[in-house]
């Protein structure tokens, strides 16, 4: 280290002092020095508490000096928010697991469907379930569930339906054990609960036609992944093959039998007529569309993507959609990536929810552009009936759409958030 001339004398002079007798201690040179160094750069972030912090990470000043981030809480680009590595949405209420395998669920709660072990019609903030870690967790139209330990299944809130449990339970406050016949690796759940095994086998509860009593019955096999809406379940075979099964009333199996509209439960499986072999698939409350390896969107069902019709009844390809990348439901329409990065979104924008910042319904897909800011760090997309999250690659959560139910989780409850915003965790 090269010294400065200045400082040169000063130790010189420091030097002689110390030869001198009766002299038998520095005198303060660390001032000296620090002055001759010149003053300190000047802050270029902020200032809190008269030090210089960065507002975007510091989570003692989160995005503001003195906005403090809760315990176990980080600040991510000047926002307060736990790290998040899965979502799951379904009409009103939202989950979330974390980095830590806990479970936290918020929006409509009155049937505990939030998992806090309250029944609040409300929870505006995620709210953590007690007690649970989970490797998987869906939430379903009134109850949700998560696969912990070894596998296994455990569920709690809506229970009309025995959907968790046998008995007559209205609702089941605490997460409970559903026992399925071996390993889950994946859940679907909407009215029912059904379960992707590790062998590829799937079973439901109830079984499809409303027997609620176990033993289950295997529904199909082969499987790889599923999608469920309100009353039926698509699944993924391993061979690129689509089954479905369930409430089919709206062209839901794309079988192209008109005659059975309005039936209630077909137990199926049955396979759509005319689909390729595809790589991904999405279902919404009474649709569904997949993803084929070369990008091709194809769709049936009672579709969002043209107002007032008929229902498809056999699979259609999306003609202005091609290269996609990516496939997400929303719960009342669909997100998808192209192949140019690009977030797309269609379907019901009463409140929102397809992301473009406006309430206009879109019939075809347009640009997601109220997500512009974190658009291609989006990961992944969870829906509810008119709300969505999303999550990004900070693992950090964004939702919009409606919030009536609280179901954005910003502390508040209001008819819509048409710019996305972070829970408040």
């Amino acid at each position: 280290m090269r010294l400065r001339p200045a400082l040169m004398i000063r130790l010189a002079v420091v030097a002689a002092a110390l030869a001198a007798p009766g002299c038998s201690s520095l005198p303060t040179l660390a001032a000296d020095a620090a002055v001759d160094e010149g003053p300190a750069p000047p802050c270029e972030l902020a200032v809190c508490d008269g030090r210089c912090v960065d507002p975007g990470r510091d989570p003692a000043h989160c995005g503001a000096c003195g906005r403090a981030c809760g315990a176990g809480v980080d600040c991510v680009r000047g926002v307060c928010s736990r790290r998040v590595v899965q979502l799951s949405a379904e009409l009103n209420h939202t989950c979330a697991r974390l980095v830590d395998s806990s479970v936290w669920c918020w929006g409509t709660n009155e049937t505990g469907e939030v998992g806090d072990g309250s029944l609040e019609s409300t929870r505006p903030v995620p709210s953590r379930v007690p007690g649970l870690t989970a490797s998987f967790v869906a939430a379903g139209w009134s109850h949700s569930c998560a696969i912990v330990a070894e596998g296994r299944v455990r569920c709690w809130g809506a229970n009309s339906t025995r959907a968790i449990a046998d008995d007559a339970r209205a609702v089941v406050r605490a997460p409970e054990e559903v026992a399925f016949p071996g390993r889950a690796v994946s859940l679907a759940v909407g009215y029912g609960t059904c379960a992707l095994l590790e062998d590829g086998a799937v079973y439901c509860r109830p079984e499809f036609g409303g027997r609620p009593a176990l033993p289950y019955l295997r529904w199909t096999d082969h499987v790889v992944a599923m999608a469920n809406g309100w009353g039926h379940l698509c699944v993924l075979h391993d061979d690129g093959a689509v089954s479905c099964g369930g409430r089919r009333g709206f062209g839901q199996f794309g079988d192209g039998d008109t005659a059975l509209a309005g039936m209630d439960y077909v137990p199926g499986p049955v396979r759509p007529v005319g689909l390729p072999r595809v790589v991904a698939l999405a279902a919404g409350p009474d649709n569904n569309c997949a993803r084929t390896a070369e990008g091709a969107v194809w769709c049936w069902g009672n579709s969002h993507l043209r107002r007032g019709a008929e229902p498809i009844w056999t699979p259609v390809r999306v003609e202005a959609l091609s290269g996609v990348r990516e496939l997400w439901s929303r719960g009342h329409g669909y997100f998808v990536r192209d192949a140019s990065g690009t977030l797309l979104s269609w379907g019901d924008n009463v409140a929102g929810g397809v992301g473009d910042g406006t309430t206009v319904d879109r019939w075809s897909a347009v640009p997601a552009s109220a997500l512009d800011a974190v658009a291609r760090e989006v990961v992944s997309v969870a829906g509810g009936i008119d709300h969505a999250c999303a999550l990004l690659s900070d693992q950090t959560v964004r939702c919009w759409g409606s919030n009536v139910r609280g179901q954005v989780g910003v502390g508040s409850l209001g008819a819509r958030v048409l710019s996305p915003e972070s829970p408040r965790w």
